[in-house]
């Protein structure tokens, strides 16, 4: 169903361009007030976006939601929440307070690409997979290889979804089958596993190509399915 307007894509940059400059105005000073504007001008644009906008196509609508209320989210640590916890930085660099200008706006664009914190003094060491520790020339080949595997992760469980008629544009509710075909549900989860970790080893091969870091800065995205048989272990 089609909303009052139609989604802008450029929304979800002039959010993020609003939260690096909230970032860069925070100067390491928690008591400005001044983020308060910041954040609500973000949470306006969230707002307008999520229940004021939609388009013909269901699926575009729901990852491009998803972006927007993770923005929210992660505008509301950053800008006002930071103020209560350690200062965030990256291991070994200078405080905030002490950096210049285009530090500090290098500081906030590099701050909202790293939600995992890798390489950053609040980094969650304990639950992040092992880091890469071979040369950018073998950690690129090695991921292309992987590429290929989530490729193909990708293909096969689409092929399957899509032989289920329950999910098909009009098909039958899935409670009409057995519990064989109700089980391809779990194959979405297979989809969007491989799909997120293409994204993220398409990322690490350009960051790593053109020398912005190194493959010691990008360990998997996911963890071992093993190690999940605790909720410590699974959510960190």
């Amino acid at each position: 169903m089609r909303g009052k307007h139609d989604p802008n894509p450029a929304l979800l940059g002039l959010i993020y361009l609003i939260l690096i400059l909230g970032l860069v105005n925070h100067n390491g000073k928690p008591s400005q007030r001044s983020h308060w504007l910041f954040f609500i001008a973000i949470a306006s644009l969230c707002i307008y976006r999520v229940f004021f906008c939609a388009s013909s196509n269901i699926a575009s609508d729901y990852f491009s939601t998803g972006s927007i209320t993770a923005a929210f989210f992660i505008s509301l640590d950053y800008i006002l929440l930071r103020k209560h916890q350690p200062e965030l930085r990256p291991s070994g660099q200078k405080p905030l307070s002490e950096m210049p200008l285009k530090d500090r706006l290098w500081w906030a664009t590099s701050l909202s690409g790293h939600p995992r914190g890798i390489g950053w003094t609040h980094e969650s060491t304990l639950h992040i997979p092992p880091r890469p520790s071979s040369t950018p020339g073998r950690f690129i080949l090695s991921q292309l290889m992987w590429m290929v595997f989530y490729i193909l992760q990708f293909d096969i469980a689409n092929i399957l979804v899509r032989a289920n008629p329950c999910f098909a544009t009009g098909g039958p509710s899935l409670t009409a089958f057995g519990w064989l075909w109700r089980s391809t549900a779990w194959l979405y989860v297979s989809l969007a596993y491989s799909m997120l970790s293409l994204l993220y080893i398409t990322y690490s091969i350009l960051s790593v190509a053109i020398g912005m870091s190194d493959p010691r800065d990008w360990p998997h995205i996911f963890g071992s399915p093993l190690d999940g048989y605790t909720l410590r272990n699974c959510w960190g």
